[in-house]
Formats: structure tokens, C-alpha cells, sequence
């Protein structure tokens, strides 16, 4: 079977899908796209292009607002995604009238006020991801001064990863240096 594909996240200002010719090309071999963030939009509509399924997960609230307000044709290609996700029901609201489907909210990696974490237990080890550009207004350098201040036998039984396009290289290799 073919693989998803998961998209990076693009610059605003990416060229239109008709001067990317490998991009088409790519998107074929997957069985499904999974695109990240607004700024995506030439993925979504090069997907759609090849009738490849689009799952869109849409995190920008008023930047989203203000993106389509600057762009009106990401209108049309909100209502091309198989399936729009959001982190949270405000969200949602947002997108929902530019689709007929409705709009999935899935949380970050947090439980509903009241819901009951799993308890950890010694035998599987915890993994902590932070996702994001490696930029400075990301949170890595927070993330990696929270490992450290952890305790030796915590911070030697659980993962911790990091995960993103590299937006600031002097940043991105200081914390390589340091972690």
C-alpha cells in the first residue's frame, strides 16, 4: 500500500501548484495527505487535484481568519479538504462555515477538564514531543531547561523528541550542541 503523506509547513507565499511540478508527482504515491497549518494550501489543492484525501488540521484561529480575508480563494479550498481538524471548538466555529462537513475537534495533547490521565507505569517510558519550527518563539529552549531541571532517573527512563523545520539555524545548533 502506498504511505500518507505528511506535509511540511509552507511559507505563505509558496509557489502556485502549476510551478511545482514535482508536487503533484509526489502526492500520487500516497494514499492520503495530511496537511498542517493554513499557510498548506498548495497542498491541499494539488492533492486535491490528484484525488488524493486531504485531511486538514487547522490550528491558526484570527491568523487563519486574516489569511483568508488577504487570500479569498483558500475559501474554495477549505471546502476541498476530505476532513478539516482543529485543536479546539472556537476553532472549529471559525472554518466551519466555509465547509459543509463538519470540522473535528481533536485537543492538543492534553485531557478535558475532568477526564483522568492514564497512570504511568515504571515498564513503558513516558515520551514528551514538542512539534514546531525551530525558532526561538517555539518553545524548544523552554522544553529542553524543563528536561534539565528534571530529576536524573526521570530524565533517563522517558523520551523526549523535538520535531519541525529548521527556521533558525544559529538556534536550531545551539540547542544540538547543548542537549
Amino acid at each position: 500500500p502506498r504511505p500518507a503523506v505528511l506535509s511540511p509547513c509552507f511559507h505563505p507565499y509558496v509557489p502556485p501548484v502549476s510551478t511545482s511540478p514535482g508536487l503533484r508527482e509526489f502526492l500520487r504515491r500516497g494514499v492520503a495527505v495530511v496537511a498542517n497549518t493554513i499557510a498548506s494550501y498548495s497542498v491541499v489543492d494539488a492533492a486535491y487535484l490528484e484525488q488524493v484525501p486531504v485531511i486538514w488540521y487547522l490550528h491558526e484561529t484570527q491568523l487563519g481568519l486574516g489569511f483568508m480575508t488577504h487570500n479569498p480563494g483558500l475559501r474554495r479550498l477549505i471546502r476541498l479538504a476530505n476532513a478539516l481538524v482543529t485543536p479546539t471548538r472556537a476553532t472549529a466555529e471559525i472554518y466551519q462555515p466555509f465547509t459543509q462537513n463538519p470540522v473535528h475537534v481533536v485537543p492538543h495533547g492534553y485531557h478535558e477538564v475532568g477526564a483522568k490521565a492514564p497512570a504511568p507505569t515504571a515498564e513503558v517510558p513516558l515520551s514528551f514531543v514538542t512539534i514546531g519550527s525551530y525558532e526561538p518563539r517555539q518553545g524548544q529552549g523552554v522544553f529542553l531547561a524543563a528536561i534539565r531541571l528534571l530529576d536524573t532517573r526521570l530524565r533517563e527512563g522517558d523520551v523526549f523528541q523535538l520535531a519541525g523545520r529548521i527556521l533558525d539555524t544559529p538556534f536550531s545548533d545551539e540547542h544540538q550542541r547543548t542537549s
